[in-house]
């Protein structure tokens, strides 16, 4: 009887403290002022897009232009060596020939259609120096 009794006991405490210890979360949506709200014009929403944007600056040597990358493989001719650029390491391939003499005139010729990535990770076949001197223009950076 003794140990019914405390067994109960135990019992009973233990469901009263479970039962307090247990509280309930209130889902609050606290909506922001009208005026700290982010526009799509703004100077904070401007730097984010920028920050989102992709940077095409490695590959400058190949297409001058920070706004827009090349799709690798590519193949170009650098001084009149041929050069298939598979991998980012072969943008220094490019700038060793450049630097072998330092006074020849640097030419780089790019072997048409490639695919130019742009700033919004837009995929752009282009298939003359035209059409890149364009894209290239049209650059901020």
């Amino acid at each position: 009887m003794k140990n019914t009794i405390k067994l109960l006991s135990l019992l009973l405490l233990g469901i009263t403290l479970l039962n307090s210890s247990c509280r309930q979360e209130e889902s609050e949506f606290i909506e922001a002022p009208l005026e700290e709200s982010l526009k799509a014009n703004s100077n904070v929403a401007s730097l984010l897009s920028k920050t989102a944007m992709k940077d095409g600056s490695d590959d400058n040597i190949i297409d001058n232009a920070s706004c827009l990358s090349v799709q690798l493989p590519v193949t170009i001719i650098a001084n009149g060596i041929e050069i298939v650029v598979d991998d980012p390491e072969d943008f220094e391939t490019i700038e060793d020939i450049f630097d072998e003499l330092e006074d020849d005139q640097d030419i780089l010729e790019i072997i048409f259609p490639i695919t130019l990535i742009l700033s919004d990770f837009e995929e752009v076949v282009i298939n003359n120096l035209n059409d890149l001197a364009n894209y290239v223009a049209s650059c901020s950076g």
